[in-house]
């Protein structure tokens, strides 16, 4: 499993959606939701595995939480 950092990902500030597109070919292959990641870090974690949805690839995602 490849291990990549959130900044990597496109950030929707609209729809509050971060995406990257997969090597299969499917633009939004990997999404995450604002929720999603909430509640990793409630869990006290800082990364998520998310599955590309075109193809059977995953990817941990790590992050960092920055106050503003």
């Amino acid at each position: 499993m490849q291990t990549v950092d959130l900044d990597e990902f496109l950030h929707d500030e609209e729809t509050g959606r971060w995406v990257k597109a997969c090597r299969c070919g499917e633009e939004e292959g990997f999404v995450l939701s604002e929720e999603e990641l909430e509640k990793v870090v409630e869990e006290g974690e800082r990364e998520i595995v998310v599955g590309c949805g075109g193809c059977s690839l995953w990817w941990r995602v790590e992050f960092a939480v920055v106050d503003e």
